[in-house]
């Protein structure tokens, strides 16, 4: 079994020069030279989940907010949500005198033992529907400050922008004005005014 110590006894010449064991290589495939970690740049080719391995398009990812419809992670420890069944007795539809047993679902948590009754989800009647998602009482709140930070921010844009197109136009002025910057007439001016001061 190769240890960390067998890594290091073989290393390859990266083309920056650099030595690293070939695990920890790259091929590069437009020009078939060996590329590290510091050469190459990381792109997410098809985002997928950990756990389930369902992959998704860029656009349907960006959609869900990165989220996996199908798992769910804990929001106390941050394992991932195990689906449970229990039988749930409820009178018959047809003859109210009758009652039967429906299987129903909830998501528990197999580390620390949370569970979606514990913050009042409803137990679902299909095990891969989608689960409700409690609505936050401060989202309007926080939607409210999104966008006030956004209007802000093209402020502070637009004022940056306008400083910097004044600046160049005073600066521009006074080169045609005078003939020169304003930092050469400074020195003309004071090399005027010594010379006068030395006679």
């Amino acid at each position: 079994m190769a240890t960390y110590a067998d890594l290091d006894l073989v290393k390859y010449l990266c083309s920056c020069g650099k030595k690293f064991p070939l695990c920890r290589l790259y091929l590069c495939k437009h020009c078939l030279q060996l590329r590290c970690t510091d050469c190459v740049q990381h792109e997410v080719d098809t985002p997928y989940c950990p756990h389930c391995l369902e992959h998704m398009p860029i656009g349907e990812a960006k959609l869900k907010k990165n989220r996996c419809s199908s798992c769910f992670d804990c929001p106390v420890c941050g394992h991932t949500l195990i689906t449970r069944a229990t039988s749930h007795t409820s009178p018959s539809p047809d003859d109210p005198t009758k009652m039967i047993a429906k299987k129903m679902y909830y998501m528990a948590c197999g580390f620390c033992r949370w569970t979606t009754r514990d913050v009042g989800l409803p137990d679902q009647s299909v095990a891969s529907s989608s689960w409700p998602v409690l609505q936050s009482p401060n989202d309007q709140r926080i939607f409210a400050m999104l966008e006030t930070y956004k209007v802000m921010a093209q402020i502070e844009k637009a004022e940056h922008e306008r400083k910097k197109y004044v600046s160049r136009r005073t600066h521009l002025y006074r080169q045609d004005k005078y003939g020169g910057s304003t930092a050469g007439l400074r020195r003309k001016g004071m090399g005027m005014s010594t010379f006068s001061s030395m006679r």
